[in-house]
């Protein structure tokens, strides 16, 4: 059924480039083979940062993303490539890629507007605090890792008060119910007067307004808080991915509740230089930085010259 439909599509269109996002289903093998009979340059972008949990172990495979067959693919990270690499990819090339929606010109000023109006102390510290998915298939923090992360939120909020967090969960609120415990310390949270959660406002405008970003590991917002020049960290807070690929990246993952609350002040008291210097020396060969819209004008790039030529 797949050939008739894409064989179809060829016959009618002349499509100079096709743009997946995060495209995986073995379908889109046969129908690349049918693009590029007509010249087509088939182009993949990635959008997860999930691979940062494991090991680049030389034996790794994983079938859910083997055989890739792209002109292209785009990657965040240099471990994702090699990852790509091991699945035994049959792409033409495979390119690292900041964080699309870590680009400058998805801010929102209306939404910027709406995050000054909630905090009433204007000399208060802003961080934007990001959860993992929880009860869906996939997800791989598990409710003690929630139940901790929660604790560390209601622990930053009792040694500081100059402080004013949002919290953008990565599920539904009501679902908490079903978890007598972390929906009581959720509540809990939720009447402190300076936790705001948000559920509408876009991860990177909360971003752009914080003083610094913080997520469960192994969630993509704080790589893209990295990539386009916000500090920002990992809470791995009970320690359950000891061996993930940016653990040797000094200050960018907290491997215990104690050691995220050190990072909380490191972050919030570094200087300019010193941020500049740990962007510059540990991040940009390994994730491509992103201060403007360099992510999306490469891609543009890319399809105007495919157009042209």
């Amino acid at each position: 059924m797949n050939y008739f439909v894409w064989n179809n599509f060829i016959s009618t269109f002349k499509t100079k480039t096709y743009l997946s996002y995060h495209d995986f289903h073995y379908n889109h093998i046969s129908r690349n083979i049918l693009l590029n009979r007509i010249n087509c340059c088939c182009l993949m972008y990635k959008h997860t940062n999930s691979e940062v949990v494991f090991d680049v172990k030389e034996k790794y495979l994983n079938i859910s993303y083997a055989y890739d067959f792209h002109d292209i693919e785009f990657h965040w990270t240099k471990e994702s490539v090699k990852m790509s690499e091991l699945n035994l990819s049959q792409s033409k090339k495979i390119l690292t890629l900041s964080p699309l929606w870590s680009c400058k010109e998805f801010e929102d000023k209306k939404e910027l507007i709406k995050l000054n109006n909630f905090v009433q102390n204007k000399k208060n510290k802003i961080i934007s605090i990001f959860s993992a998915a929880f009860g869906t298939p996939g997800a791989f923090n598990d409710l003690n890792s929630h139940l901790s992360f929660l604790r560390f939120i209601k622990k930053l909020l009792m040694y500081r008060n100059d402080i004013f967090l949002f919290f953008k969960p990565k599920y539904e609120t009501d679902l908490l119910e079903k978890y007598p415990n972390l929906h009581e310390l959720f509540k809990s949270l939720s009447e402190k007067k300076n936790f705001k959660v948000i559920k509408k406002i876009t991860s990177k405008n909360l971003i752009s307004f914080s003083n610094l970003t913080i997520s469960m590991p192994f969630v993509s917002t704080t790589a893209e808080a990295i990539s386009s020049g916000q500090k920002a960290f990992w809470a791995d807070t009970n320690n359950n991915f000891p061996n993930s690929a940016y653990m040797n990246i000094e200050k960018l993952v907290a491997n215990s509740e104690s050691s995220a609350l050190d990072l909380v002040n490191y972050w919030l008291t570094i200087s300019n230089e010193k941020f500049r210097y740990f962007l510059n020396n540990e991040i940009k060969d390994r994730l491509p930085l992103n201060f403007n819209n360099e992510a999306a004008e490469k891609i543009r790039s890319i399809i105007s010259f495919n157009i042209r030529n």
